[in-house]
């Protein structure tokens, strides 16, 4: 990809190699794999408690912000080796430290790390010694910034709001057993009964009933039209399981939506 043919014109010979065995590992988080994940792992999540998925929901989040971030990266160190100057000069041709040594001479892992760090100090109120010396990386800086502005603060919005509601749910949940076990004490409940209680009601707090049609208050407002086809696109796959049924569906259509009405 690009980024190999940029670190392959850039890379001393010696070093080429043990780049592009880096790059390798970095083109794990290409940008199509991580939302096709995403989708898989919440494909799974149907049937675990509420607290789980909200928990999933706030790692999601700061995992999208940590992939962003490497996209900037990527494209910061970019930057820094190939692109456009009008000053002569790159951020990577900037001496690291008093000792005059550039970013340039170090190695491919520092300078990811430090375009890493660059990005990430666009997003959070951090800073870093690494700045912008041409116009092209002050424009992309800008850009950065704005990106910054819009999506840092909805992410802190959103962690916010799933925070809130995980404490919401637990402080339900305890209260519920606050009430149990003080009932259970005020009636003198035996102790191997008590232990019974707790354990069926954990697990049934655990178990996440599957929603209904009715359950939905927007299925409300569809047509009948609509609705019809609705309820028979979701009793289909479990009609189709017998043979005789999928047999007659597949001759006989309309047979699906009486089954299904």
């Amino acid at each position: 990809d690009w980024m190999s043919y940029a670190v392959a014109a850039w890379s001393p010979d010696e070093q080429l190699s043990r780049t592009l065995r880096h790059l390798k590992m970095l083109r794990f988080f290409r940008i199509v794999w991580v939302p096709r994940l995403a989708r898989t792992v919440r494909s799974h999540l149907d049937h675990m408690p509420p607290s789980i998925i909200r928990v999933y929901t706030m790692v999601e989040l700061v995992t999208a912000l940590v992939y962003m971030n490497h996209i900037l990266a990527c494209i910061w160190y970019w930057l820094g080796v190939h692109a456009p100057t009008d000053t002569g000069v790159r951020w990577v041709d900037v001496a690291i430290s008093s000792n005059g040594t550039p970013y340039a001479e170090s190695t491919i892992s520092f300078l990811y790390f430090t375009s890493l760090h660059f990005s990430l100090t666009q997003m959070t109120p951090g800073s870093m010694q690494v700045f912008p010396v041409n116009t092209t990386e002050r424009f992309f800086n800008v850009l950065c910034l704005l990106l910054g502005f819009v999506f840092f603060g909805s992410l802190i919005s959103m962690l916010t709001a799933e925070t809130a509601q995980i404490r919401m749910m637990r402080n339900d949940q305890a209260k519920k057993m606050g009430q149990l076990q003080k009932y259970m004490r005020q009636k003198n409940i035996s102790l191997d009964l008590v232990i019974q209680i707790k354990k069926e009601i954990v697990e049934h707090m655990r178990i996440r009933t599957p929603l209904l049609a009715d359950d939905v208050e927007l299925l409300k407002i569809l047509p009948d039209r609509l609705r019809t086809s609705l309820h028979s696109d979701a009793c289909q796959p479990f009609l189709i399981q017998h043979p005789l049924v999928r047999n007659v569906i597949a001759a006989y259509p309309s047979v699906l939506r009486s089954l299904c009405s």
